[in-house]
């Protein structure tokens, strides 16, 4: 079994009804149908499933799996968008997530100006990715009965076209 899991930078020029547009405005026009209309027209490959979430329904997605833990590179920080609270990461290993700071680290990228400010999108994928692997990696690490519980908090908090049972057999 493979999962792949592949980043396109949300501001990728795409197209939606012949209009030239940002691919992460092909979903706001025309669902989840027109997103993968314009990944298979930009990569050539048709996605099996789809998951999507919201930024509350991902912190709680993180929280009833009883968070994360993610090595930190540098130090971090940004703004959570949902409570306007600053959020701080200094570097160092096995640092426990909640939610909230899940969701904040994910879309972190002004840390990274001083390394390469033209890189910032870049940076931010690379936590998302990194966010969804540690996740992968935490729910399939665990027992049976967790990986339940986990499979189960997914589809509470995602919607998908991906059967339940299917993805839990995974």
């Amino acid at each position: 079994y493979k999962l792949t899991l592949v980043t396109v930078p949300r501001d990728t020029q795409a197209w939606y009804k012949d209009e030239k547009c940002k691919i992460n405005e092909t979903y706001h026009k025309g669902g989840i149908k027109a997103l993968k209309k314009a990944v298979k027209e930009l990569t050539g490959v048709e996605a099996d499933y789809y998951l999507i979430t919201t930024f509350v329904s991902f912190q709680n997605l993180v929280d009833d799996m009883g968070g994360l833990t993610i090595d930190v590179p540098i130090d971090e920080g940004m703004t959570d968008v949902v409570t306007g609270e600053w959020v701080e990461f200094p570097a160092g290993e096995n640092q426990k997530l909640n939610g909230r700071e899940a969701l904040v680290y994910a879309r972190e990228r002004h840390a990274y100006e001083a390394y390469n400010g033209n890189l910032q999108e870049a940076f931010r994928q690379t936590n998302d990715r990194y966010i969804l692997s540690t996740m992968i990696k935490q729910i399939l690490s665990g027992t049976p009965d967790a990986v339940g519980v986990a499979v189960e908090a997914l589809f509470k908090n995602f919607e998908s076209d991906w059967d339940v049972k299917e993805i839990a057999g995974y």
